[in-house]
């Protein structure tokens, strides 16, 4: 029995002391380890909030140093590299009640998720490095309506050169493809939904056609069908075009910008004597068609009917020998 007091003795005084710190207020310890929550004054905390974006802050959270200052810096727009996009949804057909999901993913895989409803605009901050590129799909459920899609980016802020374009249209059932590389600076997107009878005119069918419009040379942008297509990058995709009654349908006009690289790494329009010219195919056949160059009249518009299946157009340099002669 006295050997059993004196083993209670110590650990009952342990307990005292341990119970009269707490009451005190203060705890030592090199480590404290809190698997469920901690009160601090007549609040409990329950999490450290580790996400720069603070989505999941709130009464019951603290956020780390590193996690504010990131905030801070975002919403402030201090030293986050990015890009502002802008988007439009119009809508011109009644009754129509939709929206459009999309992603614009940086360089370095950074996805910002985005989302855009019929008759409304917002702007969009999307972090990361460029280039950047847009990625998703729509399927036009509507019947009787024709969506519409356009984009254009400046290449650097307050320089006038627009250096991509895309624009495509979905009618009934078609699937919009959202897929828009190569874009280095801030952009306009555009949706609208028309009806897609009074799009079509006098048309009486639709005709689909895959399309691929490669740009070679190194300072020219290439501008056709609502694109332009930077030097050096290849555009490809598929869409259905209203033929006409009279059985074709034509394309154009072709046109060329010329622009610049500055030492800075941006870009400026600038004229150029280098003269190109325009290479068609048609369902991968070479199809007669006249060129133009920096120094003779582009083209006429492309007719094309119902046989075309595939269209590819390729923008090159002129052969020297073909340069050397006199303008027509």
């Amino acid at each position: 029995m006295n050997m059993n007091k004196r083993f209670l003795l110590p650990g009952f005084l342990q307990l005292f002391l341990v119970s009269f710190a707490m009451a005190q207020g203060t705890v030592t310890s090199h480590r404290l380890i809190i698997r469920d929550s901690l009160q601090l004054g007549n609040r409990w905390i329950r999490g450290v909030n580790n996400d720069g974006r603070l989505l999941q802050a709130n009464g019951n959270t603290v956020s780390t140093d590193a996690v504010l200052k990131q905030y801070v810096d975002k919403v402030s727009g201090r030293n986050i590299p990015g890009i502002h996009v802008l988007c439009r949804f119009e809508n011109a057909s009644p009754g129509y009640r939709d929206s459009i999901k999309f992603e614009i993913v940086s360089s370095e895989g950074i996805v910002t998720p985005a989302k855009i409803y019929q008759q409304s605009a917002d702007k969009i901050f999307a972090e990361g490095k460029p280039p950047f590129k847009i990625r998703g799909q729509y399927i036009n459920n509507k019947p009787g309506t024709v969506l519409g899609y356009r984009i254009n980016s400046i290449y650097e802020q307050n320089f006038d050169v627009i250096y991509n374009q895309f624009s495509r249209q979905a009618y009934l059932h078609d699937t919009l493809q959202l897929l828009t590389e190569s874009i280095l600076g801030n952009m306009n997107m555009f949706f609208k939904v028309a009806d897609s009878l009074s799009s079509m005119n006098d048309a009486d069918t639709l005709v689909g056609l895959h399309i691929t419009l490669k740009n070679i040379t190194e300072e020219s942008i290439l501008e056709i069908l609502g694109n332009r297509v930077p030097a050096q990058t290849t555009c490809s995709y598929f869409m259905r075009f209203p033929m006409s009654k009279i059985g074709y349908t034509n394309f154009g006009p072709f046109d060329r910008w010329n622009m610049t690289k500055m030492k800075n790494g941006g870009i400026t329009g600038m004229e150029s004597r280098i003269g190109t010219l325009l290479r068609t195919y048609k369902n991968g056949e070479p199809h007669p068609y006249p060129y133009g160059s920096g120094r003779r009249v582009w083209p006429p518009d492309l007719s094309v009917d119902p046989s075309w299946k595939d269209l590819y157009i390729e923008l090159d340099y002129m052969p020297e020998e073909e340069e050397s002669k006199p303008a027509e």
